[in-house]
């Protein structure tokens, strides 16, 4: 929760000449170590929620800003705002942390180094309310709650594989008691491997319930079908790989309006590529060919068909 207050600055505070220091509006506080991956806001509240390096989950609400809860960092001038609540179960960093959208910031799931998925309700206390230990061989990078059907979840791992969950299979067993386990959890619907390096981000389409898209290590973005998501899962498919970067997929976007729209950034250009300066990377802007996503589409098949008969008379 920041803003730009380059205006309020020194102007001799930046290190850029020309240019004013920028100052946050609001410093969130709780974490005893570095938090510098996981981080969710709720899209029906205003809570944030953060994982660290300590191995916490930190939860804020962003209205107590403005009930006078928050206090001054007398050294920098900044207002701060402590943590609501911390929640501990992780036994090494949090590297991921997501909402249950339609929780009102009350349902969250987190994932990290220990490879286990939990999952926490403020209303129960501070520690999970649900565990799957072991849901990957490495760790844990992300994880993407299904909106459109929130009882469906995905992860994904450094090693490229995927793992689809229904939480209303939870095993009843704690963290603690569940141990090493060869055999795929019972909330587990499908587990694949998604890509040939580690995959960075997953989300589910805001438009249907069942396409998912997973942005790897491999500079590949795949979108994957997986049927009628319900109780049981289709095996997911791949439905289209856009292999357009050169580097590592850092994170990816659906178009909230076109369905078929995306938008991704990657770690393209090597510090060679830009001359020894630092290294940079690309944003690009593409969508699935209509050919693909309109090929049921009968008034598309007619035009088609049309198209081609033209070109066909054209060429006679």
């Amino acid at each position: 929760a920041t803003a730009d207050a380059a205006n309020d600055a020194p102007a001799d505070a930046s290190p850029n000449e020309g240019t004013r220091a920028s100052l946050p509006d609001l410093v969130l506080t709780g974490h005893k170590d570095k938090a510098e991956f996981a981080l969710d806001l709720s899209a029906s509240s205003h809570h944030v929620l953060s994982g660290g390096s300590d191995s916490l989950l930190c939860l804020w609400n962003l209205a107590d800003a403005q009930t006078g809860l928050a206090s001054t960092a007398a050294a920098v001038g900044v207002a701060e705002l402590a943590s609501q609540a911390t929640f501990q179960g992780h036994a090494d960093a949090v590297e991921t942390c997501v909402f249950d959208s339609q929780s009102e910031g009350r349902i969250f799931a987190s994932a990290g180094r220990d490879r286990s998925l939990l999952f926490w309700d403020v209303r129960t206390g501070s520690r999970p309310t649900g565990a799957v230990p072991n849901l990957h061989e490495t760790d844990i990078n992300c994880c993407a709650w299904n909106d459109l059907n929130p009882d469906i979840l995905a992860t994904g791992c450094d090693d490229g594989y995927l793992s689809i969950l229904d939480r209303r299979k939870l095993p009843t067993t704690s963290l603690a008691s569940a141990g090493d386990s060869a055999e795929l959890p019972p909330s587990v619907v499908h587990r694949f491997r998604a890509h040939s390096g580690s995959i960075q981000n997953v989300r589910w389409s805001p438009h249907s319930a069942s396409l998912l898209a997973s942005g790897g290590a491999d500079a590949c973005l795949n979108v994957w079908s997986c049927g009628q998501v319900a109780s049981d899962l289709a095996t997911p498919e791949l439905y289209f790989r856009h292999a357009g970067h050169k580097g590592a997929i850092a994170d990816f976007a659906w178009d909230q309006f076109d369905p078929w729209a995306f938008m991704t950034v990657s770690d393209d250009l090597s510090p060679q590529a830009m001359g020894g300066k630092s290294p940079a990377g690309t944003l690009q802007f593409w969508r699935i060919t209509e050919v693909l996503t309109s090929a049921e589409d009968p008034t598309f098949r007619e035009r088609i068909a049309s198209a081609i008969s033209s070109d066909a008379e054209i060429r006679a």
